[in-house]
């Protein structure tokens, strides 16, 4: 596959039977393009951005549109001018756009209707969607290639980064390389995403996925502030499409993941004062938490498990071990099991009513063969269960945790997932200020991070294994990595 430079043009666009004179003469009284034009093709492209998105996510999609995606006012004026609700007007008396206008219970609103939540974070915003009539039995869009001017590329970085509520040099770094990172189009990357999309029952065409998630101009970046990871449209991918994933600007080298094993755990293990208060000093009133527990024989037993990596294959063993009248679970059910019983939280658990009520529940559920009750009652057996074996197993890093989650931070309002916060801070500051950084000044420079997994290009992936090798030595981390 030939090296192909990378180029500053992206794709906007139109709904396929739009046409293009026609949403002139709409705007502006004559089929001639206008800058306007430009602008209300930028709302289009969020607009159908999303379509293909909710498409990817949800079940079966039995409408020829998902439904409607909020847009903030600053986006608007961004594109449309301080005149855009007389723009947003001109569409929707054409039919051209349509406003949600009614709520969750049904109420009219004419002047729309205000959801107070924009992609998870607090707001006050009206959500659009393009009227069902322009897309196609057979086809959602047109593409129309565009060339940004600079004011074009400010305008876009401003609506991917607007959820940005922490700013920091190599996240920020790392963000800007994964824009880069696109699909490669292929028969097996099609034929992988036919299998995704068959498994959910979603009505997307691969090609449709593949073209929006690489040209489309919109690709909007969060660093969450509560673990500061980052996010954007590569992280949220499926771990089987990785293979295809490439370089915008060298396409035919293939990336390599160099993933953490059992990362959260292993680091937990690795927690010391020391790391504590060289990664997340706003928790230093865990340390004396863990200086209680540093010599418990069951706390070190812990300790050896998670830092060799072994520590999923120990919860398999004993889970099977332990429970014998339940379907046998594998690594990625022992990866639950961790997630469960490390971090829920511990009042409701021990409030709950035994293991042994809910298996006489069960059995009255398969007795009257009620499937839905069955499944429900499956679920939490299991996470009785889960929390239950780290008790029986690790008594002092339950105990650990159940003081942990006691304390009360300014910064998390939920204080059960303090041990969370506290795991997902060090891991992420561990990987972008310290690796990332690394990496960088080692000459590493075009690599991408999924929270603990970095994708490297392969002729890179040497010299990327020694540097966090050596990271990991420097701050006294005992990590596996594949």
């Amino acid at each position: 596959m030939p090296h192909v430079k990378k180029v500053c043009s992206y794709r906007l666009y139109l709904p396929a039977l739009m046409k293009i004179n026609n949403l002139n003469t709409v705007l502006t009284g004559t089929p001639d393009t206008s800058k306007l034009t430009n602008g209300v093709l930028h709302i289009y492209t969020l607009l159908l951005k999303d379509v293909v998105e909710k498409r990817k996510k949800s079940v079966a999609v039995t409408t020829k549109f998902p439904g409607y995606t909020q847009i903030r006012h600053e986006t608007f004026r961004s594109y449309l001018g301080d005149n855009y609700l007389k723009v947003l007007d001109l569409l929707f008396k054409a039919g051209y756009l349509e406003m949600l206008t009614m709520d969750e219970n049904g109420v009219e609103h004419l002047g729309g209707y205000y959801d107070f939540h924009y992609n998870g974070e607090p707001g006050r915003c009206k959500s659009y969607r393009i009227p069902s009539h322009f897309y196609s039995d057979t086809n959602l869009y047109s593409i129309i290639e565009h060339m940004p001017t600079k004011h074009d590329l400010n305008k876009k970085d401003a609506v991917n980064r607007q959820n940005i509520r922490y700013e920091e040099k190599y996240r920020n770094l790392v963000l800007e390389n994964m824009r880069d990172i696109v699909l490669i189009d292929t028969p097996e990357s099609r034929h992988t995403l036919q299998g995704i999309f068959t498994n959910r029952g979603i009505e997307l065409q691969p090609e449709d996925y593949i073209e929006f998630f690489n040209h489309n101009p919109f690709r909007p970046e969060h660093v969450d502030p509560y673990g500061f990871r980052c996010h954007n449209p590569v992280t949220s991918q499926e771990k089987v499409m990785r293979p295809y994933q490439r370089f915008a600007d060298d396409l035919g080298e293939p990336l390599s993941v160099l993933d953490f094993v059992a990362s959260q755990p292993a680091l937990i293990a690795n927690i010391n004062a020391a790391l504590i208060k060289k990664l997340v000093p706003e928790c230093s009133d865990v340390i004396r938490y863990f200086k209680e527990v540093e010599h418990d024989e069951q706390y070190l037993k812990y300790k050896k498990l998670a830092m060799s990596g072994n520590i999923y294959e120990y919860f398999v063993k004993k889970f099977n071990e332990t429970f014998p009248y339940s379907t046998p679970i594998d690594r990625d059910k022992a990866k639950e099991i961790v997630y469960i019983s490390f971090f829920s939280n511990y009042d409701y658990k021990e409030a709950a009513k035994p293991i042994e009520h809910t298996l006489q529940a069960l059995k009255q559920s398969i007795l009257q063969s009620n499937e839905s009750m069955i499944a429900k009652l499956q679920q939490t057996l299991f996470k009785k269960q889960a929390y239950a074996l780290l008790k029986q197993e690790f008594p002092a890093v339950h105990r650990l945790f159940t003081n942990i989650k006691t304390l009360k931070w300014a910064f998390n309002e939920d204080s059960y997932t303090n041990n969370c916060l506290m795991a997902q801070r060090i891991e992420s500051n561990l990987v972008y200020i310290h690796i990332a950084k690394n990496l960088f000044d080692g000459g590493v420079t075009r690599f991408g991070v999924i929270h603990d997994a970095f994708l490297v290009k392969k002729k890179d992936e040497a010299k990327a294994r020694k540097i966090i090798a050596a990271t990991l030595r420097t701050l006294n981390i005992t990590l596996k990595f594949s």
